[in-house]
């Protein structure tokens, strides 16, 4: 499947941003952008939709979806970012929970949130088979995965080596310290990526576990390298916006951001092969 086209999403784009620091990262607000989008094509009553987000971070997806009248639960593991977002939370219609994806049940919703999460997981196939295999027939599944051998996957691959050892991690902390770069997505910040997907690898996930494709979408071309980098110091607006516009030209392997809106099929169900990219 080719991907679809999109609109840059400005930083006044939308009510929603009001309540995630996202607003702040072209990066991040185009992915949250492109979730809202897909939830609002398929869902135009927001408070009759049942919500999971796994691995929720500082609670930057769950807050504006719960800030649209989505019913939300938000779940993760890290004690610290579950924390920074009850904080925040104003929502009567968003709970969350320190919790691991293996303990909730999943069936109970009508869509399931995996955003920028699955590359950090050890056992990422047996997660995800696990997630997918408990999806009630038709609920969807929103997922978003950085692009493997993009030009950022790789240039950070030593990084996220460095990660994993304690004098390295504390080398990496120093260095992003000295360029102003900014987590923006959880409060446990010795997260490495653990894996780089590649469409390959993705279509058989998708195809051995009854998901199909119903939307695919990427983002950005070298600006993610950018702003990893320099987070906090104002890049432009335009040169996002350019880097956007080009991703949107290119062939999909040259950008660095991929994200599949998946429907969990029934047995037996007919149409076209489920997970077919």
């Amino acid at each position: 499947m080719k991907a679809e086209r999109l609109a840059y999403s400005e930083p006044e784009a939308g009510g929603y941003l009001r309540y995630t620091e996202f607003r702040r990262s072209p990066l991040q607000r185009n992915r949250l952008s492109c979730l809202v989008d897909s939830l609002e094509l398929f869902y135009p009553e927001p408070a009759r939709v049942r919500i999971l987000e796994v691995g929720c971070g500082t609670g930057n997806v769950c807050l504006p979806l719960a800030g649209l009248g989505y019913r939300v639960r938000a779940i993760d593991i890290d004690p610290a970012s579950i924390e920074a977002a009850e904080e925040k939370n104003i929502f009567p219609n968003l709970t969350l929970a320190v919790r691991p994806m293996e303990e909730e049940d999943i069936s109970a919703f009508d869509v399931v949130i995996l955003t920028e999460v699955l590359e950090h997981i050890p056992d990422a196939d047996r997660f995800f088979t696990d997630l997918a295999g408990r999806l009630s027939p038709g609920a969807l599944l929103l997922l978003t995965v950085p692009n493997g051998w993009g030009i950022s996957e790789l240039f950070f691959r030593p990084a996220y080596r460095l990660k994993k050892q304690g004098r390295g991690f504390a080398l990496i902390r120093r260095v992003r310290r000295i360029l102003g770069a900014r987590e923006l997505t959880t409060a446990n910040p010795d997260t490495p990526h653990l894996h780089f997907f590649t469409r390959d690898r993705l279509a058989a996930l998708f195809r051995n576990n009854r998901l199909r494709l119903l939307r695919f979408y990427r983002i950005f071309f070298l600006w993610t390298l950018f702003e990893s980098l320099f987070s906090a110091r104002r890049l432009p607006e335009s040169w996002a916006r350019r880097d956007f516009s080009l991703s949107q030209r290119l062939p999909e392997v040259l950008s660095s951001t991929w994200i599949f809106l998946l429907r969990k099929e029934g047995t037996g169900e007919a149409g076209a092969a489920p997970g077919r990219l």
